[in-house]
């Protein structure tokens, strides 16, 4: 979770599916909702003396040609209108944040996948961060295999490849030649996305 809190809803279980943009968990809004709406009002609050002091101003400035006011007067008006709209941008800015961080609260799938863990439970508190659940992503997998150099003079990109897991045997394609050795096998990588 990106932000910390209490779990209010753990909405998965080990072995389920879930698709891109599913609910998966999420954290207790409930302090979140209160600031929002103090925001909205406080929001509400910043228009309506913006609009005020707009209008003030055009009404000062139009004085202002006849010499119905003074220069000062003009000054004031307009020191007050910027004052105010930006303490309405400032207030606007305040209800975004708050606004991103309700967002925060719910985890959502990133991709369709499949759960292999659940790391807790409603009522948790669980720090930013800290894992929640254990996903994996239901694309093709990919096989990453150390290969020495010998046996990658035979092997290139596109090539289909047979490969033994296990008591199976099943069919890949080489999509990459990592060309960094390791360090410990001194053997390179071979990658396959199409197994």
């Amino acid at each position: 979770v990106e932000l910390g809190g209490e779990l209010s809803e753990v909405a998965v279980d080990d072995g389920a599916l879930v698709r891109a943009g599913d609910v998966l968990a999420r954290l207790d809004a409930a302090r979140l909702r209160a600031a929002r709406d103090a925001a909205e009002a406080a929001m509400q609050q910043a228009e309506a003396q913006a609009t005020l002091s707009a209008s003030t101003y055009e009404r000062v400035a139009e004085a202002r040609t006849f010499d119905g006011v003074s220069q000062q007067e003009l000054d004031e008006a307009l020191e007050l209108k910027r004052r105010t709209e930006a303490a309405r941008l400032s207030a606007q800015a305040q209800l975004d944040r708050i606004l991103v961080d309700l967002r925060k609260t719910e985890l959502r799938a990133p991709y369709d996948a499949l759960v292999v863990s659940r790391m807790a439970d409603e009522g948790q508190v669980r720090g930013a961060g800290q894992a929640v659940l254990g996903i994996q992503e239901l694309a093709a997998l990919e096989v990453r295999l150390a290969v020495t150099t010998e046996a990658l003079e035979r092997i290139a990109i596109d090539d289909e490849v047979q490969l033994e897991i296990g008591s199976e045997t099943t069919g890949a394609r080489v999509t990459a030649v990592v060309p960094r050795r390791d360090a410990r096998t001194r053997a390179r990588d071979a990658r396959n996305c199409d197994s």
